[in-house]
């Protein structure tokens, strides 16, 4: 993890253990895409076409 723009460091210590522990169980609520694509992310958030509760974006596509 290196940024979010609303969560502070210990929600991202919280969220590292809740996974660690498969606490969240299956992840199939999530959806990743490449950074080069996060304006395009945000513009499908923005107009709603994004079915997943939370965009992944990873620094490219095999990470």
């Amino acid at each position: 993890m290196t940024g979010s723009y609303c969560y502070t460091a210990q929600d991202f210590r919280d969220v590292i253990q809740a996974l660690a522990s498969g606490r969240l169980g299956a992840l199939d609520w999530t959806e990743s895409r490449a950074l080069d694509d996060a304006p395009g992310a945000f513009a499908d958030i923005d107009a709603n076409r994004v079915a997943a509760a939370k965009l992944i974006l990873l620094p490219h596509r095999g990470a």
